[in-house]
């Protein structure tokens, strides 16, 4: 036959040649599909698939998810669609706000759960991939993750840091964690731990049960203890809010400084992105702590606190012991440094309390200090008073400039003006003040009486005397005119004036000398008599004369000499 015939298509023996290749093709394919698939021993050392299944190299496993897809990449697969074990795993969910992206090392799902191994890393971006919101890692080898329908349940410890937003920080969540299809993740059995990228006021947490959303834009934590900067705080509940992070009820605190207490609830608002929390805020606030003779006590309505130290406003009371007593310190707003730091004024020094603007100092039965600024040095238990300063006491009341001391003692510069409880005013350059004495200092000091002017250059009032040590001038009203008198020291009181020491008065037409002068008033501040003691002189329209003693009375204008008489009395009409 030639070669010509053979190549022809009306050769007869094309068609036995087709016949017998597919019956070839179907043969072997009969023969494979009776054998079925063989088991692969898997590479992993974690999975414990032993089943029947098929095996492939580099592919995707996609589910879909509500408007998102879950995908999972591998290196190996092996199995059958109900029981899978994937190795060299990178998955990736899409959501609406956020693409998850994972690695892991295995997967295994088994019916509709997946599950993936440790140890593993996780990253949150935005959608596209513009930026990241977060990472987070798994770092046990062990199972790390369960996947069934969308939501995931930690079998692992999670460490997760907030990239993003005013929340920026590590949580560390334990193993039964778990993350909704809302996108919440929850933990109802802790600890849960927070700590926060940026130093700040707020800078730690610790709870037993929670529920975030991603970075930290909301949630709700319970059985919440917080690290602040200088101190700490617990309470009950704990809210996270667009602006605030709230603890709505009865909290209790310790600070490093010795404070402790209760507020009544706290809140911290949110810092711009970037940015630490700076401040907590408690309403209801008091605190107390241990000093030297006792305890202090503090008390406000509204509190922030601040790495610097606090910012009390609102009906602040601040006590402190005193003897057997208290001394109470009042005032609209308290500042109390413990730090460097912003939200107080850098004037005010650490260690020191400033109250104002209208600050209120009592101790005591009725003793009282008041200035816009009173400053504390609260170890040392000294205070300045700022000018004006405003003082009461058992014996009356007074005005001043700046001031300082404790109260034991005061010392304040002038001008200084009192009013005593009789109506008498005083008047000088400076006051010290101890106890029940006031000591006043001047050029000159000044009492001003109904009818009673007297100076000197230094005044001590105590109880009801009036002391001029340095000595003393001025007049006191008489029936028929003024007399005025000088001497080295007196001592003015209610009923008289007690003169000392070169004493000299003159009155209508009539002058007095001695060694010492006592001057009674009567009704209406009036000089009733005078009585003059040592070496007496007397001269004018009374009489003249010199003696040891000598009574005269201005009203009845009468002389009367005692003891010794060295000259003759005589009387002019």
């Amino acid at each position: 036959m030639r070669a010509w015939q053979l190549l022809s298509t009306r050769n007869p023996l094309w068609p036995l040649a087709g016949l017998a290749l597919l019956l070839g093709v179907v043969g072997t394919t009969g023969l494979f599909v009776a054998r079925g698939p063989r088991p692969i021993k898997p590479t992993y050392g974690h999975s414990s698939f032993t089943g029947p299944g098929t095996r492939g190299r580099f592919g995707t496993v996609t589910e879909p998810l509500g408007k998102g897809l879950f995908v999972l990449s591998y290196e190996t697969i092996l199995g059958k669609d109900k029981d899978l074990q994937l190795q060299g795993v990178s998955g990736r969910l899409e959501e609406v706000l956020t693409t998850w992206k994972l690695t892991s090392p295995a997967a295994r799902k088994q019916g509709d759960v997946w599950t993936l191994m440790g140890p593993m890393d996780l990253q949150a971006v935005d959608p596209g991939g513009s930026g990241v919101q977060g990472t987070g890692a798994i770092p046990d080898a062990a199972p790390a993750l369960a996947w069934e329908h969308g939501v995931w349940r930690g079998l692992s410890p999670l460490i997760w840091d907030d990239l993003r937003g005013s929340g920026r920080g590590r949580w560390h969540l334990p193993s039964g964690w778990h993350r909704g299809l809302d996108g919440k993740f929850i933990v109802e059995k802790g600890p849960v731990h927070w700590q926060a990228a940026e130093p700040g006021t707020l800078k730690s947490l610790v709870a037993e049960r929670m529920w975030a959303a991603l970075g930290f834009r909301e949630g709700h934590l319970e059985k919440v203890a917080a690290e602040l900067e200088g101190g700490e705080l617990k309470a009950e509940a704990m809210d996270i809010k667009p602006d605030w992070v709230l603890w709505p009820a009865a909290l209790a605190f310790v600070r490093s400084d010795g404070w402790h207490g209760v507020a009544g609830q706290g809140r911290a608002p949110r810092p711009p992105e970037g940015h630490p929390f700076d401040r907590v805020e408690f309403q209801a606030f008091n605190a107390r702590r241990t000093m030297e003779g006792g305890e202090e006590t503090l008390h406000a309505e509204g509190t922030r606190w601040t790495p610097a130290g606090l910012r009390l406003e609102g009906g602040v009371v601040y006590e402190q012991p005193l003897d057997s007593g208290r001394i109470v310190l009042r005032a609209p707003r308290v500042l109390q440094r413990t730090a460097p730091g912003p939200d107080l004024p850098a004037a005010l020094p650490i260690g020191e309390t400033w109250a104002e603007p209208q600050a209120v100092l009592t101790w005591g039965a009725a003793r009282s200090l008041s200035s816009p600024r009173i400053e504390v040095r609260q170890k040392q238990r000294h205070w300045r008073i700022l000018a004006p300063a405003y003082g009461k006491a058992e014996m009356g009341t007074f005005s001043a400039g700046e001031g300082q001391g404790t109260p034991a003692k005061w010392q304040f510069a002038g001008p200084i003006q009192a009013t005593l409880q009789d109506g008498a005013a005083l008047r000088g350059d400076s006051l010290v003040w101890e106890g029940s004495l006031w000591t006043l200092d001047g050029r000159p000091c000044t009492l001003t009486r109904l009818r009673q002017r007297l100076s000197g250059p230094r005044l001590i009032r105590q109880d009801d005397d009036i002391q001029f040590p340095k000595g003393i001038s001025g007049a006191l009203a008489a029936s028929d005119g003024d007399i005025n008198l000088r001497a080295d020291k007196g001592n003015a009181r209610a009923n008289g004036v007690l003169l000392e020491g070169r004493v000299e008065c003159q009155g209508p037409g009539w002058s007095l000398q001695a060694d010492r002068i006592s001057v009674t008033l009567g009704p209406g501040k009036i000089v009733k008599q005078v009585t003059a003691n040592g070496t007496v002189v007397l001269r004018g329209r009374m009489g003249e004369g010199r003696g040891d003693a000598l009574d005269l009375d201005p009203v009845n204008q009468k002389a009367d000499w005692r003891g010794r008489v060295k000259a003759v009395t005589e009387v002019r009409p």
